[in-house]
């Protein structure tokens, strides 16, 4: 078994301001050792789709693959500039090359609540392709969101996911919202990350999510 784990900085283990151990976590819960990270510091839904897209095109090469993907926010975007590709975000702030600050200050200034909403739908639809495709491929995955998910969704748009994303609908729902709700808090002068040890009982939660949802 391998499990493919994709996201933002929040998978990353080792990562200099905390420790994103729950990719390991889940991994060694369902019966593996050590997963394959693949992850990005302020990675948007793009990117993570990107590298999702190129596991799939490819998955032959990995022996009963499981996917373990962290969706990010909606509004992250990446921006090509000089032959490098630039993440952008409304928070965390990710300082952006000089020239391209006018910019960034107005795309941040037209980010508004209905900007946002339109770009959850968007991504709603997109993701569940992506559950499609690898139900069509009988591939396990357990998807779920960093800092937010699809709250506020009415209830006739909402899609079966068969289990495979945690809380999608719930307010607690998305790693952020669980970890404040079971009162854990984020790394001091961080609200962005927590520590090797709440990451880890993140990994673990959503591994009994995914046993018990596959019968183990």
């Amino acid at each position: 078994m391998t499990v493919l784990a994709i996201g933002d900085s929040n998978i990353l283990p080792g990562m200099k301001i905390h420790k994103g151990n729950c990719s390991h976590a889940f991994s060694r819960a369902i019966g593996h050792g050590e997963a394959v990270v693949w992850g990005r510091g302020g990675a948007s839904n793009h990117w993570v789709l990107e590298h999702v897209n190129k596991a799939l095109d490819d998955i032959d090469q990995y022996d009963d693959p499981v996917f373990f993907v962290g969706w990010t926010q909606w509004e992250r975007e990446e921006w090509e500039w000089d032959g490098q590709d630039i993440s952008v975000c409304i928070g965390p702030h990710f300082p952006v090359p000089k020239d391209l600050e006018e910019r960034y200050y107005e795309w941040r200034n037209g980010m508004t609540d209905s900007a946002i909403q339109d770009m959850r739908d968007f991504w709603h639809e997109l993701i569940y392709n992506v559950h499609t495709r690898m139900t069509d491929m009988e591939i396990p995955h357990q998807f779920w969101t960093t800092y937010d998910n699809f709250v506020g969704m009415p209830g006739d748009k909402q899609l079966d996911w068969e289990g495979t994303f945690f809380m999608p609908y719930d307010l607690n729902g998305c790693m952020r919202e669980w970890y404040l709700s079971n009162g854990i808090q984020p790394n001091e002068n961080d609200l962005w990350h927590w520590s090797e040890s709440d990451s880890t009982i993140w990994g673990e939660m959503l591994a009994t999510h995914y046993n018990e949802r596959i019968g183990k």
